[in-house]
C-alpha cells in the first residue's frame, strides 16, 4: 500500500492508524469511493470544488482540533486513552502557537524609532 498525501511531518504510526480506521470504516459502511479527479485542483475555487464533491483540509490546527473531537471513527480507532491525550498535546500545541508573538507582528505593528 503506498500513501502519498500526508504530511511528511506526520507521526507515520499515528497517520496510518488514522487512514486504516477511516478506511475500514468505509468498507464497514459500504461507502462508494467518488470518481478520481485527475486534474491539478491546486487552483480550483470554491465553486469548481464544490461541483467536483471536493472538501478541503482544515485551514488551522484549531479547525482540525475541533474537527477531531467530534470523530467517532478516530476516537474507536485511536483508542480512547490516545485519542484523550493527542487532543490534549494537540491543544497545547495550539495555544503555545496563538499566544507566540512573532517577529513579523512585531514589525508590523510595533514601529521603533
Amino acid at each position: 500500500m503506498e500513501i502519498r498525501c500526508p504530511d511528511p511531518s506526520a507521526n507515520p504510526y499515528l497517520a496510518f492508524a488514522a487512514l486504516l480506521a477511516m478506511g475500514l470504516h468505509g468498507i464497514n459502511k459500504k461507502y462508494k469511493a467518488p470518481k478520481p479527479v485527475e486534474e491539478n485542483v491546486y487552483n480550483y475555487d470554491q465553486s469548481k470544488l464544490f461541483k467536483k464533491h471536493i472538501e478541503t483540509l482544515p485551514h488551522s490546527l484549531w479547525s482540525a482540533i475541533s474537527h477531531l473531537k467530534n470523530s467517532k471513527v478516530m476516537k474507536e480507532g485511536l483508542g480512547e486513552y490516545m485519542f484523550k491525550n493527542y487532543i490534549e498535546a494537540k491543544t497545547k500545541e495550539w495555544d503555545d502557537y496563538r499566544t507566540h508573538v512573532t517577529d513579523w507582528e512585531i514589525d508590523r505593528y510595533l514601529e521603533v524609532y
